[in-house]
């Protein structure tokens, strides 16, 4: 529970039992009401043993506690594992998942009043360019990136069909991989793993993309996560490389405009030993999974942001572990 100073406490009764046995949890995505929140897992073994089993748990969100019950007809269990990531569409009617032979999607549609999906006939005029996928807040685009490239698909609003922008795939000179919607919708970024840059385009009225001047900006190699601040002012990117000592974890803040092709290294916004990085609804917070000293594991720790500058503030760390993966934190309204 996100506390009024901004302070972060354990939801009572957490955590919530998925109904999947010990599975992997590799992503967690809510729509933009905060009403649902959707879980992706893959399998889990342990001594060569089946301990959890692939597929996606949906939850309400009780709005007064913040405590999580299961939506009907969850968990939804896949048959083999499908780690292509998901994502809810601004409107809150459908959830995505490049399907498992990435020929297609998956199309969910998500009951309005109790949160439950139900997989559809709803399909894509051209298959997933790879495993990322982001949608934009009002509903009507799909991105998705992977291999190089970036798609853009319009989204209908009665099926949730999706059709391929004419002009899309685009390059994204480089590997193309997590990708961030500006609140606005007018700005995407695609991280490229490899090369270490994040390439930046606009996104037109029809979502069409227009590399913006600039791009590609050098950013650390080995982005797993971009969390834009609402006003679109700064991006804040946790990377993960191995170098000669080990890992290199760390989340670096940026200053952007794009619109002047402006790309800049914030001071004052770097936490190390750190591996994920979501920025609230306000934009006045950064919630990142830092290495605890204490325990070596994964906890939760909340810094504020500073407005003008872009510059991180420590102000408070739950004493509760989290999970390690970058994709595994989400704020609800």
């Amino acid at each position: 529970m996100i506390n009024k100073d901004g302070t972060i406490s354990r939801v009572p009764g957490s955590p919530f039992d998925e109904g999947l046995g010990q599975p992997s949890i590799i992503q967690v995505t809510a729509e933009a009401k905060g009403r649902f929140v959707y879980v992706l897992n893959v399998e889990a073994t342990a001594g060569g043993e089946l301990i959890g089993h692939p597929g996606i748990c949906g939850f309400a969100v009780d709005p007064a506690t913040g405590a999580l019950s299961r939506v009907p007809g969850s968990p939804i269990v896949f048959p083999v594992r499908n780690d292509n990531n998901i994502a809810v569409d601004g409107s809150g009617h459908f959830l995505f998942e490049p399907n498992l032979s990435n020929t297609g999607f998956d199309v969910y549609s998500i009951d309005q009043k109790t949160g439950g999906l139900t997989k559809t006939s709803a399909n894509s005029n051209a298959p997933p360019v790879g495993s990322f996928v982001n949608a934009a807040a009002d509903g009507r685009l799909l991105f998705n990136a992977g291999k190089g490239m970036v798609e853009v698909f319009s989204i209908a609003a009665e099926t949730g069909e999706l059709r391929a922008v004419p002009g899309t795939p685009t390059s994204t000179a480089g590997s193309a991989g997590p990708i961030a919607v500006t609140a606005d919708g007018k700005f995407l970024y695609v991280a490229n793993q490899k090369e270490g840059t994040v390439m930046v385009f606009a996104i037109a009225a029809n979502g069409a993309l227009t590399p913006m001047n600039g791009s590609p900006f050098a950013i650390d190699q080995g982005a797993q996560n971009l969390a834009p601040t609402p006003d679109g002012k700064f991006l804040y990117v946790a990377a993960f490389t191995l170098t000669s000592t080990g890992a290199n974890v760390t989340v670096k803040g940026y200053s952007v405009n794009p619109s002047a092709g402006a790309f800049t290294r914030v001071a004052g916004a770097q936490v190390n030993n750190a591996n994920s990085v979501t920025v609230d609804l306000s934009g006045q917070r950064a919630y990142i999974s830092v290495t605890s000293g204490v325990t070596g594991g994964l906890q939760l720790a909340v810094y504020s942001i500073n407005p003008a500058l872009g510059a991180l503030t420590k102000i408070g760390q739950i004493d509760a572990p989290v999970s390690d993966n970058p994709f595994n934190v989400v704020t609800t309204p």
